[in-house]
C-alpha cells in the first residue's frame, strides 16, 4: 500500500470513475515500483463501479499514460503499474 501514491492520485483532475479506479491502483500498490496486481473484481468492489466499468476506467487510465500493464508471460497475473510521481 502506498501513501505516496495515493496521495498523488487525488491530486490528478479526473472524472470521478477514473480517479476512484486510479485510487484503488495506487492503495495496492507498491510504492517503490508502482506496481500491483488486484484482480478486476477487487477494483470493482473497492470503487464501488462494475466490473466493465473498471475495464473501461483502466483502459482510459492507460490511455492517458497514468497506468500501464507491462508484458507478462502467459498464465502469469496481470500487473498494473501505477505512473504517478514518476521522474524520467
Amino acid at each position: 500500500m502506498s501513501h505516496h501514491l495515493s496521495n498523488l492520485a487525488w491530486e490528478k483532475d479526473l472524472p470521478h470513475a477514473r480517479k476512484i479506479v486510479l485510487l484503488a491502483l495506487a492503495h495496492y500498490a507498491n510504492q517503490a515500483t508502482g506496481e500491483c496486481f488486484p484482480s478486476v473484481r477487487a477494483l470493482a468492489a473497492k470503487s464501488g463501479l462494475s466490473e466493465s466499468a473498471t475495464r473501461a476506467q483502466i483502459k482510459h487510465l492507460e490511455d492517458i499514460g497514468l497506468v500501464e500493464q507491462p508484458e507478462m508471460p502467459p498464465g502469469a497475473p496481470v500487473v498494473y503499474r501505477v505512473l504517478l510521481g514518476r521522474v524520467e
